[in-house]
């Protein structure tokens, strides 16, 4: 029986198939698309594909359409004929979706009006109509339901789960008739499709009086009037403990089964009689059947998973339909080089068992056990040297090595006959479950937290680990969730409770919270509480809401919004307040998400573009990686914008994700369980790395991110063990300099272009002078190495910032000896000329107007930012994390060191070469501005000093009446006490941001009075001073 080429279907994963109008074969795979096939032409011709998402799980046919339940617990239905019944082209076809699910549906059965769906949490849908309201849940399995079936004749379902049980339903109230239990062994629970083992497909026969149930090694036909057992049919060839039935198919009249080996056997129905038996390489996951009308070179047709596609021929099934003699016709039909399921290894001597069925075959296999048992005796009484077992090793290999080693048959055989011997090759399918991070809550210490993780004097500490975890552990404060037989009750603390006092809640079973300055939530499987922690007066400081038919998974809380993720994929935002403000569907079902809080260090100064961040799955990874995506989206009052397209992240083979959040920057950053901590740059649109904790802890410990900032080179985090820390004692905040993962950390080079790294992430208006400063050590030190390629390559890089290239001309100047860089100068002059022409195209282009260099004086007022401003209200408090240090500024002197200095007591020597530090401080200001305005060297701020004679406001802001004030000042002036109660935390500096954003907003007319009173100060004297 020739067995064609395989050829490929869909890409490694189940595949699954079915025939569609006997001519037709429709097929789905772990790509996302369903794919119908010519059948007559289907190893020659390509196939109509329909992408429907990331995997399908199963297709069946109802009628004239086409169901297949894809990703997303979801079902879409197509038509893909005509009216006149022909197909239809791609572009014609147009997927409509059919029902939406609570779980993923791994398995769909169909049988005319009807639709039975097999979900993964326990539970099937019967859909009779197209309304969901008609449709009725089959509740009772204890775990997911792999395969169901029905039959029209009677009102009958059938549902096999993976607790080992098969229950039947009744359609018209789907009440449990019957329960079938033990009939297989039971399976770990399953969550996705890529976990099953194996599946134990049903199927009703003879109008719905049997039904037929795939175990682990056998085929069951039990009769539905008295739910006994009419017949049970033991798959022989199954010789391997570790080998089961892997599917089964039928049509009425066959059944095709495969294991989970690559064993494929055929059978007729009703009589069981073998017609068919091939060994793969991989296992099948899909035998189609061939039409029971057509001719017997119909194909057989088989899909592995590997998504390969098979066809067989020449099986016979038409004379096995017509005189049952099944036995005898697929023997005529088979070939010596296809395994036949008749020849068998008897252990240990190698005699073939041929011939009938199972029933026979083990008679005839005790019947040469007999034989063999009296020669044993026979010999035992002749020769008395014979071995113990009763078996001559050498009789047997004298009669079966020349089979075996391939030899003329016709020197083995005696009296017209000859015995053969089929060595049959073992081959283990090993099922890899998909690698799939469950949803976690960002900031979590898991249940089981340090188990095999402590010392001997602490084990005191495992149940206390059990009883007390963090919910939530931030730079805010921390949830307590305490559970045992004394107390249950949540505990909130705050790090800075100068203006926080703790608070005790009862424990009504929260699994989930969040905490912000603002806000509490505490959230479970089907209830989310919102606590207010800054009430307005009177005001019930909590408010609660429940889910039904659904389970939240990830709770967060952002300034001006409460999110909740649920299982169905759904994103639900509330207002601080309780109201439900928006519903969107996620992508994916979520990983984490995290809100970024206006408590950090510098939310004051910076305005985050987007304050939600949603880690999700994007389909299945390839080779245990992870296949996750990020969405950013910007929450206020006005509405919900998403921020770009979705960024995908790199996760390694088999690692997980175990922090997320926002750096100090407002910029998104996630650490995995490698210990690598990645942040997001909207410049080159992808991650790079800033630390790397295993570095710094070696493997035995692990860092519980707590915050990260990016100008401050600092990241903030708990040691411990397995990423969560204890509740007893308190942890102890630790402070880590960021230092990107570069190869020979220890050489001052890679110390000075790890920083020159961090500085090009940065803004530029931020670390300008920082980065031209580090730019000019680098360059020094590449030229005092004698690596002029590396200098050049400085200079390349820096070929867009006019200034530093004139640092570098002034450096190789005084450093040009015997005038070896003179190949550099020349470098430098190409830049700078190419600098210098495009400054004098753009100032031709775009002059600057009067009220620009107005508005540019009023810079002056802007001092620079200490290198750390004042920590907020609820910054970490120093009493319970433990001293961060004497100062968190960064020692400039230390930081920025001139690796060319040998040492501070030695005296200079006369010569004529570069004084780094000499060209560093005449060329480069040491303020750097925190405005973010484009530089303009022609309208550089102007000190401006104050005389003595200066009118009074009634806020205390003093100014001169005869000096010349820009219009911003002026309108400072009249909104300062409006500004100063506004924001009572700020400074000159935040209130000036707010003035000038005031001021954009005004009006042409107004900004014009604010103009003339600053060209003439003689009219500034009708200033109400009173």
């Amino acid at each position: 029986m020739p067995v064609s080429e395989a050829r490929y279907a869909h890409c490694d994963g189940f595949t699954e198939g079915v025939r569609f109008k006997e001519n037709y074969v429709v097929t789905c795979g772990a790509d996302g698309e369903m794919r119908i096939w010519d059948a007559q032409t289907i190893l020659e011709e390509g196939p109509l594909s329909i992408t429907f998402g990331s995997h399908c799980n199963s297709v069946v046919v109802q009628d004239d359409d086409l169901l297949c339940a894809i990703d997303g617990f979801r079902v879409k239905k197509v038509s893909p004929l005509g009216t006149a019944g022909e197909l239809l082209s791609e572009a014609e076809l147009e997927p409509r979706t059919f029902r939406n699910f609570q779980a993923e549906v791994l398995h769909l059965a169909a049988s005319g009006f009807m639709v039975l769906a097999c979900l993964a949490n326990g539970t099937a849908v019967l859909c009779k109509e197209s309304e969901r309201s008609s449709d009725i849940i089959l509740e009772g399995h204890k775990a997911a339901v792999l395969s169901g079936a029905l039959t029209q004749e009677k009102p009958l379902a059938a549902t096999a789960s993976c607790d080992g049980s098969v229950r039947l339903w009744s359609t018209n109230d789907g009440r449990c008739v019957k329960k079938l239990e033990d009939l297989f062994t039971s399976q770990d629970g399953v969550d996705c499709l890529q976990e099953i083992t194996r599946y134990h497909r049903l199927a009703f026969l003879n109008d719905g009086n049997l039904l037929l149930i795939a175990g682990e090694r056998t085929i069951k036909v039990y009769e539905m009037t008295t739910f006994t057992v009419e017949k049970e049919v033991d798959i022989d060839e199954i010789i391997d403990d570790e080998e089961v039935i892997y599917a089964m198919t039928t049509d009425g009249f066959r059944v095709g089964v495969s294991t989970n080996q690559g064993l494929v056997n055929v059978y007729s129905l009703p009589e069981m009689a073998h017609i068919w038996s091939h060994k793969f390489d991989d296992t099948v996951t899909s035998i189609i059947l061939p039409p029971s009308n057509q001719a017997a070179s119909a194909p057989l047709i088989l899909l592995s998973e590997k998504g390969e596609l098979t066809c067989a021929t020449g099986i016979g099934f038409q004379s096995a339909l017509g005189n049952g003699a099944a036995s005898s016709s697929a023997e005529g039909n088979m070939k010596e080089d296809t395994f036949d399921p008749n020849e068998e290894i008897l252990a240990g001597s190698g005699i073939d068992r041929s011939g009938g069925d199972g029933a026979s075959r083990k008679r005839k296999a005790a019947e040469m056990d007999g034989v063999l048992d009296n020669e044993s005796i026979a010999r035992n009484d002749t020769n008395e040297d014979v071995d113990d077992d009763g078996i001559d090793l050498g009789a047997i290999k004298s009669s079966y090595m020349p089979t075996i080693l391939g030899e003329d048959v016709a020197d083995t055989e005696e009296n017209g006959s000859h015995q053969r011997v089929v060595v049959r090759e073992t081959v283990k399918t090993i099922h890899v479950k998909a690698f799939c991070q469950k949803p976690f809550q960002v900031g979590e210490a898991h249940e089981m937290a340090g188990h095999g993780d402590c010392d001997e004097d602490d084990n005191f500490e495992e149940n206390t680990t059990q009883e007390r975890r963090f919910l939530t552990y931030n730079h805010v404060g921390f949830v307590v969730c305490s559970l045992s037989t004394e107390e249950s009750s949540i505990d909130v603390d705050f790090h800075n409770s100068a203006d926080r006092h703790p608070l005790t809640l009862p424990n009504k079973g929260y699994t989930m919270a969040a905490l912000d300055g603002h806000a509490l939530v505490l959230a479970s499987e089907n209830e989310m509480m919102v606590y207010l922690l800054e009430p307005h007066a009177g005001e019930t400081n909590s408010w609660e809401v429940e889910v039904k038919h659904d389970s939240i998974v990830g709770v967060t809380l952002g300034p001006t919004f409460v999110a909740m993720a649920t299982q169905n994929q759904l994103l639900r935002l509330f207002t601080p307040g309780g109201m439900q403000r928006e519903v969107l569907g996620l992508p994916g079902p979520l990983l984490c998400m995290v809100g970024a809080s206006m408590f950090s260090l510098r939310a004051q100064e910076l305005r985050p573009q987007d304050n939600l961040m949603v880690f999700y799955h994007n389909g299945t990874g390839l080779d245990d990686r992870q296949n996750v995506a990020c969405m950013r989206l910007k929450i206020s009052y006005n509405g919900v914008t998403a921020r770009g397209a979705h960024i995908p992240v790199g996760l390694p083979r088999k690692v997980r994700m175990v922090w997320a959040g926002y750096s100090e920057e407002f910029r998104p950053s996630y650490m995995n369980s490698k210990g690598i901590l990645f942040v997001y740059s909207d410049k080159m649109c992808g991650w790079y790395p800033v630390f790397d904790s295993k570095e710094k802890l070696g493997h035995t410990s692990s860092c519980f991110m707590v915050s990260i900032g990016e100008r401050y080179n600092r990241v903030l985090y708990v040691l411990c063990k397995k990423w969560s820390p204890r509740v007893r004692p308190l942890p102890v905040i630790v402070k880590e300099k960021l230092q990107a993962p570069l190869l020979d950390v220890a050489n001052d080079k890679v110390q000075l272009e790890a920083r020159y790294l961090r500085l090009r992430q940065l803004p530029s208006q931020e670390v300008e002078t920082g980065k031209a400063k580090l730019t000019l050590q680098m360059f020094a030190l590449a030229l005092k190495s004698d690596r002029l390629t590396r200098a050049a390559d400085i200079i390349r890089m820096e070929s867009s910032h006019k200034e530093t290239l004139q640092l570098f001309m002034e450096y190789t100047d005084a450093s040009n000896r015997n005038n070896r860089y003179d190949g550099l100068q020349k470098l430098i002059r190409e830049f700078l000329g190419e600098a210098e022409s495009e400054d004098e195209e753009d100032a031709a282009e775009d002059p600057a107007d009067e009220e620009e260099t107005l508005m540019m004086d009023s810079a002056e007022v802007i001092r620079t930012l200490p290198e750390e401003p004042v920590a907020p209200i609820l910054a970490p408090k120093r009493v319970v994390l433990g001293p961060l240090g004497a100062s968190d500024k960064i020692n400039s002197g230390k930081a920025d060191f001139n690796p060319f200095k040998k040492s501070e007591t030695s005296a200079p020597k006369a010569m004529r070469t570069g004084n780094l530090d000499e060209i560093l401080s005449k060329k480069i200001p040491k303020p750097a501005l925190a405005l973010s305005t484009k530089e303009v060297p022609r309208l550089a701020p102007k000190q401006i000093k104050l005389p003595s004679t200066s009118l009074t406001t009634k806020s205390g802001v003093s100014f001169g009446t005869a000096d010349k004030r820009s219009p911003l000042e002026l309108y400072m002036d009249d909104v300062i006490e409006e500004l100063k109660r506004e924001c009572r935390d700020g400074d000159n500096d935040t209130w000036l941001k707010m003035a000038a954003q005031r001021y954009r907003a005004l009006t042409s007319d107004q900004r014009a009075a604010y103009i003339e009173l600053s060209r003439n100060p003689s009219k500034r004297a009708r200033v109400d001073i009173s």
